[in-house]
This record gives C-alpha cells, structure tokens and sequence, in this order.
C-alpha cells in the first residue's frame, strides 16, 4: 500500500482533522472495492462518526440487507461486551497510508461535531486494489450523539417528515484491518489501528433512540391479569350508570369493569367479566337475590323474565342493571371474576439494550448499491468538467460513485481561449449533459484550442 505522497499530504493537512462512520461488515467483504460499495472513486461528503469493525453491526450488515430495508444498531462506548458495538473515528489526515505507518491522534469532540453536521468537504479516493487503510481514532463524546440527532432532525423530522438525510458510510473489511505492526486484527478480536476501507455505501437516516426507549430496546409483553371482586362480594353502592343496550324500565346500573378498576386491584378497567355476576342481599339470611334471565331491549315493552327477578347482567356492555326497584340496596354485596389482557412482546429496532448507558440506536435504511461514473477529458490541458450540484471539478480525470438512481449534471468548462468540442460515451453534444446513474456511466470530454 503506496503512502500519502506530499501533494496528497497537503491537501488532507489543509482538510483539518476529521472522522467518518466505518460501517463494519460480516462476513468479510471482498478485498477491492467493488460495485456494491461503489467501485475505486473519491467520495466528498462521508459522514464522520466511525464504528469500530471489531464487533458485528446488528441489523446492518452489508451486502446482506435489502436496499429499502430499516435496521438497527448501537452505537457505544467501546467498552462493551460483544452484543454492543464499538465505536471510534477515521483520521482523515491519514487516509490511504501504507500498514505500516505510524499513525497519531487528533480531534476532538468539537471538531467531530462539525464534521458531523457539515461533512467533509475534500475528496477521499479508494485505492485501485486492495483496501485503502486509513488510520484510527478510539473516543466517546455524548455530544457528538446530540450532533446526529441534530442533523437529524434539522434535516428530517423538524421541518419536514421523517426519514432524515441520506449519509455517505465508509464500508470496513473488518477481515483487513491491523493493528500498529500491520499485523492483522480479525473481526471481533479488538480494536485496530488501522480500518481497511473497500467502499462507500448510502445510509438514510430514519429514527435516533436513547438505550432506554422501548423503540430501541422493545418490550417483553406483559401476562394476563385475572381476579375477583370478593369471595362473600363487594358492596354495590349508589348506581352510577345504566344499560343503553336495555329497556328505561331498568332502577339503575353499574359498569363492572370500571368497578373492578375502583375496588377490586384491577391494573385497568378489565376486557372481560367473567359470567355469571351474582349479587346477594347486605343481611345474612335474607331472601336471595333473584337473576334475570331475560329483559326487554331498549325501546321494547315487556317484562324481565322470570317474573319478579333482581338483576341482570349485559356481558356486551359489562353492566349490571337493576330491575326491581324494592330489592335494589347500596349494601348488595356482588362477586365476579375478571381479567385485563396482557400485551404481547415487541421488538425493539436495536434489541437487546446496550450496557453503556450513554449508547445510542440509529435506525437506518441501506439506499442500495452506489454506481459508478468515469469522466475523462481529451486536450485535458484546455479545460475541465464540473460536476453538480455540489460543483465539484474533475480535473484532469475522476471517477465517482453516486447512490443508485440519483441525477448528476455535467458542464464542461473550456479555458480561456480553448474550446469545448463536445461529449462522447453517455452524453453528447455540447450543452450541459444529466445523467440518472442507474448503471455504470463513461463520459468523454474532447477540449481543443480556440
């Protein structure tokens, strides 16, 4: 692996010191660059948090995830046990350099958090074969989570719908990466010195959790509740209802389940009364209290059945209704058993919740394969090709990878007394060409003198 000759040195001292997300990958990834990650070409916009590859990336691995696909993982303080993910950053003074070069630490939170909300604004370029190694930087800074939530949402959630913005992630071949002597440190074994970059790959942004939010952590469900009002019964007291399912000729009613809720230890008001509900008079010894069989719907005429019954219960509304005004007491005594529904276990978009209690859930979505386009230029001395919309020239060559699907203009730039000749390969004539990079795009630019 070449080291960074002087011209490239310059240009990362003038970039300052910055960081960018290492997606890892298992199982390993191939050892060049490739079209899924996007193939040898410069990014300028990665994003700056990195993960240390030396633990698996929960939901996210790549190639395996479905493009349109959210997933889900931590992102921790690089002491946790295995099930956490590490997480480090990307010394970008220190990009492309050779196994066995020192490598030294630089940044801070501060200027993490910049890059996080700004990005980067030079070009990194993959090497032709191989990994491009790119030195380490090992840290926890809460703020640089407040960072991304803020990108987040100043791009996404606050102003508009979510999802948030879609990321630039370098992707790490964990299989690759060493540690000070070169020496390599395999996947899961500990934290090297050196990430072996084999591609750039898109992340939307979709939702950031605390590790204590369910979202992020899921919940286990919860039982059934079952119990009952009273063995000898529970006094009624005063009717605070009546049965709108049921003749006015009724002297009042109670709805169970909110009196279950009231007196009898329910969580809730119960999804279900178990029937029959019974009532029996306050005094020992007197006459029992009689159940209705039957009784006129509301709007209906007629009487309870059998003739001269006490009560009745309605298991579609829950209430008890009275319907011999001379026996109704607040004293009766009524016993019913009952049971709230419990709730069924959801996942959580991260799982099982991470040890570090500063640790963060991203839910991401992978945007797909990035495609490649090659421009070259012919007479390159007489001018240069800018790409937009950010501007960024080729000069003399580049080649660039771009999230599936995404438009690119192109606009030759002839220099003084020069002239434009035209495009060949996916663009002609003269005027500005736009591209969808839905494939693999060769673009000529053919400058002559004026």
């Amino acid at each position: 692996m070449r080291t960074l000759s002087s011209k490239r040195a310059k240009r990362a001292r003038s970039l300052g010191v910055v960081v960018a997300i290492v997606l890892a990958v298992l199982p390993a990834v191939p050892a060049a660059a490739s079209e899924h990650f996007g193939v040898p070409g410069d990014r300028a916009d990665p994003v700056p948090i990195v993960v240390d590859a030396s633990q698996f990336q929960g939901g996210c691995d790549l190639p395996d995830l479905i493009p349109g696909t959210d997933c889900g993982f931590w992102y921790g303080d690089g002491n946790a046990p295995v099930g956490d993910l590490n997480w480090g950053f990307a010394n970008l003074d220190q990009w492309d350099v050779s196994q066995t070069a020192a490598c030294v630490s630089g940044g801070g939170a501060s200027a993490r958090g910049g890059y996080i909300l700004n990005n980067s604004s030079g070009h990194l370029t993959l090497a032709t074969s191989g990994a491009t190694y790119v030195c380490s930087l090992t840290g926890h800074a809460t703020d640089n989570w407040q960072d991304l939530d803020d990108r987040m949402n100043s791009l996404g959630c606050r102003v508009a719908p979510c999802p948030g913005p879609t990321l630039i992630l370098l992707v790490n071949d964990c299989a690759q990466q060493i540690d000070g002597s070169g020496d390599l440190v395999p996947c899961g074994t500990g934290t090297p010195d050196k990430f072996a970059i084999v591609g750039f790959t898109p992340m939307q942004m979709v939702a950031i959790y605390r590790g204590n939010d369910p979202a992020a952590i899921g919940s286990p469900g919860t039982p059934d509740q079952a119990g009952d009002c009273g063995n000898d019964g529970m006094a009624l007291g005063a009717a605070d209802t009546v049965d709108p399912a049921l003749s006015a000729a009724q002297t009042g009613g109670w709805d169970l389940a909110a009196f279950a809720d009231a007196n009898c230890g329910a969580l809730r008001p119960p999804d279900s009364i178990d029937a029959p509900a019974t009532v029996d008079p306050p005094i020992i010894g007197a006459p029992a209290l009689v159940a209705c069989i039957s009784v006129p719907a509301a709007g209906a005429g007629g009487s309870p059945s059998p003739s001269g019954c006490d009560y009745y219960f309605n298991p579609d509304t829950n209430v008890l209704s009275w319907w011999d005004g001379s026996s109704q007491d607040v004293g009766n005594r009524v016993s019913f058993g009952w049971t709230v529904d419990g709730s069924a276990a959801t996942p959580g978009a991260c799982g099982v919740r991470a040890s570090d209690p500063d640790a963060v859930c991203l839910v991401m979505q992978w945007q797909g394969r990035l495609r490649e386009l090659r421009v070259t230029k012919d007479g390159p001395r007489h001018g240069w090709v800018q790409r937009d919309p950010k501007g960024y020239v080729c000069h003399p060559d580049c080649t660039v990878s771009y999230v599936d699907g995404s438009k690119v203009r192109l606009t030759a730039r002839p220099r003084p007394g020069a002239v434009f000749a035209g495009w060949s390969g996916a663009c002609s004539g003269v005027k500005p060409c736009i591209l969808r990079m839905d494939q693999l795009r060769k673009v000529t630019a053919t400058f002559t003198k004026g």
